[in-house]
């Protein structure tokens, strides 16, 4: 995978083959094998396939791979700490004056 005219893109479609998300790569690597591009536009869950294109030098995108990929829900933040009762520690520290 090069990256020679334009960076390559990615492209996600359903089981219905309906294109749901498009991205361009950030980077790719020096020896072509790995594409980071940026995760935090997926704001859809399910299956799907990822098709990756590059560009050629007539500007016509060509596809070079794919795979089947599975779009989870990041995990929920952690829950709030237990309030701090008036008679606890809480976590601070005790320093003698």
């Amino acid at each position: 995978m090069v990256a020679t005219y334009a960076m390559p893109k990615v492209d996600f479609y359903d089981s219905a083959h309906t294109l749901h998300f498009e991205v361009s790569a950030l980077s790719v690597s020096p020896d072509g094998t790995t594409l980071v591009f940026p995760g935090n536009q997926l704001t859809f869950n399910g299956r799907f396939s990822a098709t990756v294109y590059v560009m050629d030098a007539n500007g016509n995108w060509d596809a070079v791979g794919g795979a089947a990929v599975s779009i989870e829900p990041p995990p929920p933040p952690p829950p709030d700490p237990p309030p701090c009762g008036p008679h606890q520690d809480c976590g601070l520290s005790k320093v003698a004056i």
